[in-house]
């Protein structure tokens, strides 16, 4: 539970600086913010409710970081360690629970870069 707790405290913390815009929620570093807002969610309660509310329910071996703000889920594949690394996938939203997810990094580094080469391009 420590290394949880500390891996989403550090993704708060990038996530902030990613986009600066963005404050951090009103409960702590762990609640969920998107560019559309603040939410009062908790980054593990999102996370339950993506695995007994939603469908297609998120499996057990994806944890969700983030979203695209039209449902569809950033998540560390937890089953395909690279060393002390996750990679980086797409849940989509609107495909089946037995769904291979999209890669979208080969780490939460990796994504990072991405993502603000992409928003420097903008």
């Amino acid at each position: 539970m420590l290394v949880e707790g500390l891996l989403l405290f550090v993704i708060g913390g990038l996530l902030a600086m990613m986009f600066p815009g963005l404050e951090p929620g009103p409960l702590d570093n762990y609640t969920v913010c998107t560019p559309q807002g603040r939410y009062s969610k908790h980054v593990i309660e999102a996370n339950l409710q993506e695995r007994t509310e939603a469908g297609p329910r998120l499996p057990a071996h994806l944890i969700a970081f983030s979203d695209n703000g039209a449902g569809d889920l950033l998540c560390f594949d937890t089953t395909r360690p690279e060393g002390a690394e996750y990679p980086v996938v797409w849940w989509n939203h609107e495909m089946g629970e037995d769904q291979e997810p999209e890669s979208a990094a080969s780490s939460f580094l990796d994504w990072i870069e991405q993502t603000l080469k992409e928003m420097a391009a903008e």
